[in-house]
């Protein structure tokens, strides 16, 4: 393989071998993968699409910068460089942008339940009084504490949702023990021995995926209908989030 790679390297500086686009600069190509992905244009435009994609996700997710340039690296590292043949290098390449667009899906949902978050602890707008020419039975009103209770319970789902979010192995661990939807059965099945070979099932995982469970069964049915919206986010978000993993083990061929 380095004799090929030599070769091609040759060619390359020569001017004998076409050049296709790609992600990185072909003219600093030295690896055996680098060299087959800048003379190969299926490998280029899957590399210049997987790029886009990379930088696309740290402009609009910055929160989450760190994590996506560690799995960047990490898939670069373990699975990319470590390919045989091109075959592998374009199999490697469709299972991270798949991986990264399906990143960029919760951390978009995250984003939207946030912003619906930040709602509860806005100051309430003084109502408009009409006159009423009927006595009416009005709805009790929620005391300070119990609206101060409410908007504790909002803060810490949010924050738990969140730290949730940026474990893998806590939303494999969540589906994996409490989704019933018993067509993904086989699929979170080996989603978590997968997940477990691959030491995402931590403590701190399954802590977070316990407290979120245990959170969502505390809610309140009288609570505002701001919390209610909320709460339907959350819990449809997960539900999505299930089936995208189940898919995702599904293509991978990793369902028991």
């Amino acid at each position: 393989m380095k004799i090929m790679a030599g070769i091609a390297l040759v060619f390359i500086s020569s001017g004998l071998l076409p050049v296709y686009a790609a992600g990185f600069d072909c003219n600093k190509a030295v690896t055996y993968v680098e060299l087959t992905v800048c003379t190969n244009p299926e490998l280029s435009k899957l590399d210049d699409q997987l790029s886009i994609l990379y930088k696309d996700s740290l402009i609009k997710h910055p929160q989450s910068v760190q994590m996506i340039k560690k799995s960047q690296l990490a898939w670069l590292k373990e699975q990319r460089n470590k390919s045989a043949n091109a075959e592998e290098i374009k199999t490697v390449y469709l299972s991270r942008i798949s991986d990264l667009k399906l990143m960029m899906d919760v951390r978009s949902e995250d984003e939207k339940l946030k912003a619906e978050a930040s709602k509860l602890t806005e100051s309430p707008k003084e109502p408009v009084v009409q006159p009423q020419k009927e006595i009416e039975v009005q709805k009790p009103v929620d005391t300070p504490q119990q609206k101060a209770d409410y908007v504790a319970y909002s803060d810490r789902l949010t924050e738990t949702f969140n730290e949730y979010t940026r474990r893998p192995g806590s939303a494999v661990y969540y589906c994996y023990t409490y989704d019933q939807n018993m067509k993904n059965r086989s699929a979170y099945d080996g989603l978590f021995l997968n997940a477990s070979n691959n030491n995402l099932i931590t403590s701190e995982a399954i802590d977070y995926a316990e407290q979120l469970h245990k959170l969502i069964g505390e809610f309140d049915p009288n609570a505002p209908q701001e919390l209610k919206t909320l709460m339907k986010g959350f819990t449809e978000t997960l539900s999505d989030n299930c089936n995208k993993l189940a898919d995702l083990a599904y293509r991978k061929g990793w369902a028991l």
